[in-house]
């Protein structure tokens, strides 16, 4: 497993869509870190491969805020993906 360190900019939030897994803020942040077809849910996130990586606290918080239309603030979290 690799450890990957993904920064939720406040251009994310921007474009980012709710409720579309792969176009939502936290999707848009993994994709830049090279991560490639990314579906992300409040849980965790499955990639191209079928993986599913498990999300922490603080993106599955943020998820849900975003999703129900609350202000959300630009923030970092690590995630471990296979290598």
């Amino acid at each position: 497993m690799v450890l990957v360190h993904v920064k939720v900019t406040a251009d994310h939030i921007a474009i980012g869509q709710r409720t579309n897994n792969r176009y939502c803020p936290v999707a848009l942040a993994l994709e830049e870190n090279g991560l490639v077809d990314v579906e992300v849910y409040t849980y965790g996130f499955r990639l191209a491969s079928g993986v599913v990586c498990d999300l922490p606290t603080s993106a599955m918080h943020f998820i849900s805020l975003f999703d129900y239309n609350f202000a959300v603030e630009p923030f970092e979290f690590s995630v471990s993906v296979p290598s």
